[in-house]
């Protein structure tokens, strides 16, 4: 079982027009990235605490043919 981390957490910030957005940080110092929902930026935030290169994945010229490959498979 992988190790739970608390690493990440969401952070409540407003864009320039003042509306809500949510920022995942590492160390409550590095951005990491930023989402609409909090239900979204919740859900990542779970995910980078149990995989902290959850954001790397698929990222290989292999895993990214495979998808395109299934997504034309779909159409």
């Amino acid at each position: 079982m992988a190790k739970v981390r608390k690493d990440y957490t969401v952070v409540e910030t407003k864009n320039k027009r003042g509306e809500p957005r949510w920022t995942i940080m590492l160390a409550r110092s590095i951005n990491v990235s930023t989402c609409n929902t909090l239900e979204h930026a919740t859900m990542l935030t779970a995910a980078l605490n149990l995989d902290p290169y959850y954001l790397d994945r698929g990222q290989t010229r292999a895993d990214r043919l495979a998808a395109e490959k299934a997504a034309s498979s779909r159409v």
